[in-house]
């Protein structure tokens, strides 16, 4: 046996036997893994510490031949004479067929979705690409096998050019736009030079870690780091200094703000997270079984929800308030089945693992799909009908809804340039150089300027300026980017910061809707926001608001009260009029239904919500007495509302009247204007930067304009998104967002600037997005995600991509510990979720003895699940992927984080 003690005297055993094999491993927990090799040292079993047995058989030339998972399924892999991967059967039986040339190029992937062909040049460099559809990207490689120029299937063509050591020098668009790049000796990245010539610049130290890094505005931000690396301070454009404290074994210990307040955590004897300690001074506690597994998690309210697992690592069982949720899963380990305490999602699935219906609680919402997998029609509860065509290279192009069509054209980025309503109106986007939208303009049949939107910005991207017919606004920005005052004629709005982000003084016109209620200056214990002008809060112990409380003149004040359950939602409120609201959820955390309770508990009216993954697709609310209902259905694009159809049906769900609209959204997709045939109308006062909120006693309306993401509900005096609970003039999130520090500095703030960013879930700025993150060596093969000055993102070649889609950075930064640049962009989350479900699944892969090349080919069809036991939504991507990727990636929020070398 062998012992190794850490620093902090923790210890972790392992037995070894004669040939010099590790056959059990015990951490600081006494959790013990078991190994079993062959007389090759090739792993063949390992049984974690909760009894859960993975076996790898070899073939006679020492190839995996199958992988059998803890639940009895398992992979199998063929090869062919040169010891290639031929036939991979996955443990829901469904197989992936690989065809090579003469070369050992791989030709063709036949798979359930179709068959995937791919070309090489001479000197056996890519050439071509063509998906199941037939659609064809080409590819031309110089002598290193560099891609120095692509074709896309819509025609348009990106070049590269590259320096002596095989680092892009430039980046040509399908537009003609170049990007240049400047390099060090060593591979780090000093300059990039945008098309109207802005510059990003960054200075290292020797070991390579990034001390400074420049804006085209001249704001900088500086990097301290300490022994082995590790970042011990960061201090942004406005002087926000965040220090870092690590242990001896480079965990993070604590973050202070430049307040002084500080969030720490703590650990077992076995690394694992045991408990955090927020800015406010709430603690979270977390339990773990012998394999790591979270099994419990306790709030600062001593309410506890705990978990239980599958053989293979699935949730199978959580408990709440006391109240049971079980999970069931299909052939394809998809959820198929949730039961829950209030609503049964029941999910069924195509035998390509595509989402074809989902019902909860009786009202299904079921999807169509072409060869690619990519929606083509969707069929609401009430039974109305979306249907989406694509042209060739993949965008979207015409959706029908309700009978109503809208067609979308685009530029050859694949950008929307402007998209028409059936015959009655024209929405064109303008785009300056970098791509920003510069211009929204509605047009009638004949060409008449119905309503225009003009947007400027500065640098770095944000936005300075709004022109309306209305009139100009103009936004004051600091220094990263937050808005300090709105000009406009005849009024004016200002607000300041405090260090840490949070809103510390505010002014606005009388005029303005909510104005004097939270007017001068505001006041916070730690992060905690404490109201002025006659309101006041109460907390329970996990901070969030119970009792919210308003002075009236001559009479009592008017008081809301709020129920929160275990996992942060809200259950019920009491309105001053005494009316008792419940929000019931499903197990998969949606919000399916508001309900007004008589006097004695009975309900009394409902409203009921149906979701496209996190999406309010449709709403319905019931007259009392089960007389009718009125049903609000909308369309999305890129989790943007495209149009609105409201429908008054009979008790007997026939429809009586029918109202379609379009809607116009702002730049970060909230609904900003709403068209009929009649005219233009706008939902929100364009004179308010962030939210006085225009309620129209209308049955056609979806719900009052708010955030993006969020409801407005006036009963509660707060715009409800999914999670927090918004009251902008009051106060900018009441609840910190569950998330912690991982999506922000200061979990209690609205994302620092609502004109460009949102917070559709409440839960990290532009939720609606996911950062996939990438670490790239000095090799010329690994650079291929390039981000230009203006954020956007190319990437290169179509080999096997491996990237981080967990929005963790943590997993990236630790990755090949030798070094590496590191970029970051954003993909819809539909996209992940997509990457999640077709992905290949496996418990442990680089635990398992396979050698990489092995592993890669085995797994070269599908999304491949690179190592779970760093984190989750670690994937390499296959070409078809990559190239389904392009299409979606969010245009501008690219970066290269930092370059290490």
């Amino acid at each position: 046996m062998t012992t190794v003690v850490s620093s902090p005297g923790r210890t972790r055993r392992y037995v070894i036997d004669a040939r010099m094999h590790v056959v059990s491993e015990t951490d600081g927990n006494d959790a013990t893994t078991y190994f079993e090799r062959d007389r090759f040292n090739r792993l063949v079993r390992r049984t974690d510490p909760l009894g859960r047995t993975t076996g790898i058989e070899y073939d006679e030339h020492g190839r995996v031949a199958s992988v059998t998972r803890p639940d009895g399924r398992g992979t199998t892999v063929e090869y062919d004479e040169l010891g290639l991967p031929v036939l991979v059967t996955r443990p829901d039986g469904s197989r992936i067929r690989r065809e090579y040339g003469e070369r050992g190029n791989l030709t063709a992937v036949t798979g359930p979705s179709g068959t995937t062909r791919f070309t090489y040049d001479a000197l056996g460099h890519p050439a071509s690409v063509t998906d199941p559809a037939g659609r064809t990207t080409l590819v031309r490689c110089n002598a290193a096998g560099l891609a120095v120029e692509s074709v896309a299937p819509s025609g348009g063509v990106t070049r590269h050019t590259y320096d002596a050591l095989g680092r892009p020098s430039s980046i040509t668009d399908p537009l003609g736009r170049v990007t240049r790049l400047t390099w060090s000796v060593e591979g780090r990245l000093l300059r990039r030079t945008d098309p109207e010539g802005g510059e990003h610049t960054w200075s290292y130290d020797g070991e390579g870690n990034v001390l400074t890094h420049t804006a085209p505005d001249g704001g900088r931000s500086v990097y301290e780091y300490g022994a082995f690396d590790r970042l011990v301070a960061r201090t942004g454009p406005d002087s926000a200094r965040y220090e870092f404290d690590h242990d001896t074994e480079l965990r993070l210990r604590r973050v202070t703000d430049p307040r002084g307040l500080t969030w720490t955590y703590d650990y077992d004897p076995g690394g694992r997270l045991v408990s955090g300690t927020d800015f406010d001074g709430r603690t979270l506690r977390y339990g773990y079984d012998a394999a790591g597994q979270l099994t419990a998690r306790t709030n600062a309210a001593g309410q506890t929800v705990t978990y239980a697992y599958t053989a293979i690592g699935q949730f199978a069982r959580k408990e709440a308030d006391g109240a049971a949720t079980t999970y069931e899963y299909d052939t394809f380990d998809e959820l198929v089945r949730v039961i829950g305490p209030d609503a049964t999602p029941t999910r069924l699935r195509d035998r390509s693992g595509l989402l074809r219906s989902e019902t909860v609680n009786g009202r299904t919402l079921a999807f169509g799909y072409d060869a690619l997998g990519r929606t083509t029609r969707r069929t609401t509860p009430t039974g109305a009908v979306s249907e989406w065509d694509y042209d060739r290279p993949g965008n979207a192009t015409r959706l029908t809804a309700s009978g109503r069509t809208v067609t979308f054209h685009h530029d050859g980025m694949g950008r929307e340039r402007s998209r028409t309503f059936g015959s009655a109106a024209t929405l064109s986007y303008g785009r300056d150089g970098p791509g920003r939208q510069v211009e929204q303009l509605l047009t009638g049949p004949d060409g008449h300027t119905m309503w225009r939107r003009g947007h400027h910005y500065r640098p770095d991207g944000h936005l300075t300026a709004v022109e309306t017919d209305h009139g100009r606004r103009d936004f004051t920005l600091d220094v990263v980017g937050r808005v300090t005052a709105v000009t406009a004629s005849g009024w004016e709005e200002r607000c300041a910061y405090d260090e840490s982000g949070n809103q510390a003084e505010a002014q606005w016109p009388d005029f303005h809707s909510g104005a004097g209620v939270a007017t001068g200056h505001r006041v916070y214990e730690r992060n905690r926001f404490v109201p002025a002008g006659g309101l006041r809060y109460e907390y329970d112990a996990q901070g969030r608001v119970t009792l919210r409380q308003k002075a009236r003149l001559s009479r009592k004040p008017d008081t809301w009260r709020f129920a929160w359950d275990a996992e942060g939602r809200l259950v019920g409120l009491t309105t001053p009029d005494g009316t008792v609201w419940r929000y019931v959820y499903d197990p998969l955390r949606r919000r399916i239904a508001k309900q007004r309770l008589s006097a004695d508990g009975e309900v009394a009216e409902e409203v009921t919500f149906t979701w496209e993954g996190s999406a309010l697709c449709e709403q319905t609310s019931v007259f009392q007495g089960g007389a009718g209902s009125v049903t609000l259905t909308r369309d999305y694009r890129d989790l943007h509302p495209v149009a609105q159809t409201g429908r008054l049906l009979s008790a007997s769900q026939e429809e009586v009247d029918s109202r379609f609209f379009s809607i116009v959204t702002d730049l970060v997709g909230g609904a900003h204007r709403t068209r009929r045939r009649a005219g233009c109308r706008r939902l929100a006062d364009p004179r308010d930067r962030v939210g006085s909120h225009h309620l129209e006693p209308r049955r056609d309306r979806l719900h009052a304009a708010a955030f993006p993401g969020a409801v407005l509900r006036p009963r509660a005096g707060a715009a409800l998104q999914r999670l927090p609970y918004l009251r902008p003039r009051e106060r900018p999130v009441p609840d910190a967002r569950p998330a912690g520090l991982a999506p922000a500095p200061n979990p209690a703030a609205y994302v620092h600037n609502p004109l460009t960013w949102s917070d559709r879930l409440g839960l990290a700025p532009d939720e609606c997005t996911v950062t996939v993150y990438r670490k790239q060596t000095r090799h010329p093969l690994s650079q291929r995600v390039h981000v230009d000055e203006n954020g956007n993102v190319t990437i290169s070649g179509n080999n096997q991509l491996y990237v981080n889609m967990s929005g963790d950075i943590k997993h990236t930064v630790e990755f090949r510990g030798d070094g590496g640049r590191i970029v970051s962009f954003e993909v819809p989350k539909s996209f992940v979720e997509d990457v999640r479900r077709h992905a290949v699944p496996q418990d442990q892969p680089d635990g398992l003895g396979f050698i990489k090349q092995e592993w890669k080919q085995v797994k070269k069809y599908y999304p491949e699940i690179s190592d779970p036991t760093k984190g989750p939504d670690l994937y390499g991507l296959p070409g078809e992927v990559i190239e389904k990727m392009r299409r979606v990636i969010i245009p501008g929020p690219g970066k290269m984080i930092q370059d290490y070398g």
